[in-house]
């Protein structure tokens, strides 16, 4: 009987053990799955926001330049 208790000591902590890996390892994939998600919205977000830039950009060139026609009649 002594025997069996041992054994199964030893299961349940293998079983433990193995358990616990799995969680790490499981709770790793997810945070790399979310950086790379968030690195992808990072980079949309700034084409969005270079893209805005370079409009508001070109209306103050336009803006400029009526008004330094403007200027000149």
């Amino acid at each position: 009987m002594d025997n069996v208790s041992v054994v199964m000591f030893i299961i349940a902590g293998v079983s433990i053990l193995i358990g616990s890996f799995y969680l790490v390892y499981v709770t790793i994939g997810n945070q790399q799955e979310r950086i790379e998600e968030s690195k992808s919205c990072e980079i949309e977000e700034y084409k969005k926001l270079q893209e805005r830039i370079d409009k508001l950009r070109s209306e103050l060139e336009e803006f400029g330049d009526e008004r330094v026609k403007g200027a000149q009649n």
